[in-house]
């Protein structure tokens, strides 16, 4: 009994000081908080991001074969992502481990059949994967277009070059994932376990979370100066150089453009290239957060 009871002060106090961790967190948290985006409107209206979770083929084991175009894959298993594969089998089996849920890892494949529109040919195309269980080889159409070693990153790869775009022959992504024991001090899962997606954009683009956004003055003037300072990588994927115009815009919380806009001077690109740019629109009379109460957060957009 008296076991039972220290077992549940000790229980107690350790959340109680977990909480005052967390709201500890928050009181540091820093006023006036922004999002990254590229939302499309009329202005800018040539990025779009599609779910690509649905309707993959799954098989759980290794094929040699099944990175192929040609390959067979209709007796396969119909998934829609994220998907775990080690949840699905045998506890205790032989290789097992405790840190991982006395589950299994092993290889399992993963096929994406789909087509592309014409309008796609002069645009980069990249498909974009939030998170995969553990080593992870990503194929277009038969060619090994990218790996990926590491569980608990995303990643993303320019899948232009390998895509047929004529609205009717079918492309084909296959994706090995291998989860070879032990790997890991607590429970993982195995395969695509996070979503994946496809963004489609003009050559010249911002990058895949290309947006770092800093109020430096905000704290130190008591929130009277919102001067935003918004360091935008980009890339020219035109095999050509292009000229340039970079603008940023803030936006408030119902998509209103708000303070004043920046934007650089016209600059050449050259092919290929990528490059870095800053710049600081300003927000007077910026909607901040009370640390303490945080019911009502405020969300400002900025739009490049």
């Amino acid at each position: 009994m008296k076991q039972t009871m220290k077992k549940r002060l000790q229980k107690a106090i350790s959340v109680l000081l977990s909480a005052i961790i967390v709201l500890s967190m928050f009181a540091m948290m820093p006023t006036g908080l922004f999002k990254a985006s590229a939302e499309t409107n009329k202005l800018f209206e040539d990025r779009h991001e599609l779910d690509f979770n649905n309707n993959w083929k799954f098989y759980l084991g290794n094929d040699s074969n099944a990175y192929t175009k040609a390959y067979d894959d209709s007796a396969w298993e119909t998934v829609e992502l994220p998907h775990d594969f080690s949840i699905s089998q045998d506890f205790f089996t032989a290789g097992t481990e405790a840190e991982s849920g006395n589950l299994p890892g092993g290889t399992g494949w993963y096929r994406k059949t789909f087509a592309m529109s014409s309008d796609a040919r002069d645009k980069s195309v990249i498909l974009n994967f939030d998170g995969s269980y553990k080593d992870t080889y990503v194929y277009v159409n038969g060619e090994l277009i990218g790996e990926n070693h590491y569980g608990y990153n995303s990643f993303s790869f320019e899948i232009s070059e390998y895509l047929v775009c004529n609205g009717t022959t079918a492309n084909i992504v296959a994706v090995k994932v291998e989860n070879q024991l032990p790997s890991s001090r607590w429970y993982s899962g195995s395969g695509i376990y996070r979503d994946v997606t496809m963004t489609i954009v003009d050559p010249v683009h911002v990058d895949l979370y290309g947006t770092y956004v800093t109020t430096p003055n905000l704290q130190s003037s008591n929130g009277a100066d919102g001067t935003v300072n918004a360091v935008i990588s980009l890339t020219n994927a035109f095999p050509g150089a292009k000229d340039v115009t970079v603008t940023a815009q803030i936006l408030d919380a119902t998509g209103t453009a708000v303070g004043t806009a920046a934007s650089t001077d016209v600059f050449t690109m050259a092919a290929n290239e990528s490059k870095e740019v800053t710049l600081t629109p300003t927000l007077s009379d910026p909607n901040l957060w009370n640390s303490w109460d945080l019911g009502s957060p405020y969300l400002y957009t900025l739009r490049t």
